[in-house]
């Protein structure tokens, strides 16, 4: 849900010509499904600080 407003807002955005907006928002977006990755190897900190 929280992409698909964000989708929203961007075209919306996009529409009003408010290109710096739209481009905010679009790189928030791939900043955000970056960290909501979960195929990515997970590294625990257990016995790391031998």
């Amino acid at each position: 849900m929280l992409f698909n407003t964000l989708n929203s807002i961007q075209w919306k955005a996009r529409l009003q010509g408010a290109e710096d907006i739209r481009q905010m928002l679009y790189h928030l977006t791939m900043v955000l499904e970056g960290n909501l990755d979960i195929s990515q190897e997970l590294v625990t900190l257990a016995g790391s600080c031998e």
